[in-house]
């Protein structure tokens, strides 16, 4: 799987982008070849001095298309642990679909 972070109006963290990345990687093990590219950026919405943290989260496969999700919270790891949650509950939902379209056809 490919997996792309990238940090808008902040500062990398070798650190935030590992944890992220592995919580990617630990979510979608059980999803196999379902998801092949991972997209996750982080922005700061309100300065450096006031907090506030937003991480987007796409993934895209050849089932289900593009899967966004996106959280917004005061802490940078939390709001990356929340939108790939977000963004893996909207896959398992997408490919539910799918599959329950399969068999009603």
């Amino acid at each position: 799987m490919n997996i792309e972070t990238r940090f808008v109006h902040l500062d990398s963290s070798e650190a935030l982008r590992e944890h992220v990345e592995a919580r990617v990687h630990s979510h979608l093990d059980r999803l196999g070849r379902e998801v092949t590219e991972a997209r996750i950026r982080f922005t700061d919405v309100n300065g450096p001095k006031q907090g506030g943290m937003r991480c987007h989260v796409t993934l895209s496969g050849p089932h289900i298309g593009q899967v966004n999700a996106e959280a917004e919270l005061e802490n940078a790891y939390a709001a990356g642990d929340e939108a790939v949650d977000a963004a893996v509950h909207a896959v398992i939902r997408e490919l539910d679909r799918r599959r329950s379209l399969r068999r009603s056809a």
